[in-house]
């Protein structure tokens, strides 16, 4: 009982020293920034709702922004919603320019069970042949997207 107790006050005492740190980038950056780096301190904390919220606002205050994006989807992602995580990647191409944006693009697709589109994104499945590439079983596919899942991108949830 003790324990869940410690666990709550270590949690509050992480987020009051978040927001302490984004009021003083607050007073050198602009409103855009503090939102983003609010965004990160709430995903770090596992508060996904207000972490996608502000997040979806820095996408909105600038559309074309690679790493607003980036971030949205990491989100979305940490929140469990994988498709809508990979809705956004492909929709803004982001993962023809970005390593991270396909590394988290082939999370996704492994974790909604997609695993050719996961080998594709990676780039696995130019040399295979055809039967391979259709064989989602296939042992080399399966592990090559453990290995992936194994290098988890995704921040640790606490």
């Amino acid at each position: 009982m003790g324990s869940a107790t410690e666990d709550v006050e270590r949690t509050r005492r992480i987020a009051a020293a978040a927001a302490a740190s984004v009021q003083q980038l607050g007073s050198r950056l602009g409103m855009a920034d503090v939102m983003r780096a609010k965004a990160d301190s709430y995903a770090m904390l596992g508060v996904h709702v207000n972490a996608r919220f502000l997040a979806d606002k820095a996408v909105a205050s600038a559309p074309s922004d690679p790493d607003d994006i980036l971030r949205l989807a990491r989100v979305h992602a940490l929140a469990g919603q994988h498709r809508r995580a990979l809705h956004l990647l492909t929709s803004s191409n982001i993962t023809e320019r970005s390593l991270i944006a396909r590394l988290l693009s082939a999370q996704c697709f492994f974790a909604v069970g997609d695993f050719e589109d996961c080998l594709a994104i990676l780039g696995d499945t130019e040399n295979e042949s055809p039967r391979t590439v259709e064989n989602a079983e296939n042992d080399r596919a399966v592990e090559n997207c453990r290995r992936l899942d194994g290098a988890n991108l995704l921040p640790q949830r606490m």
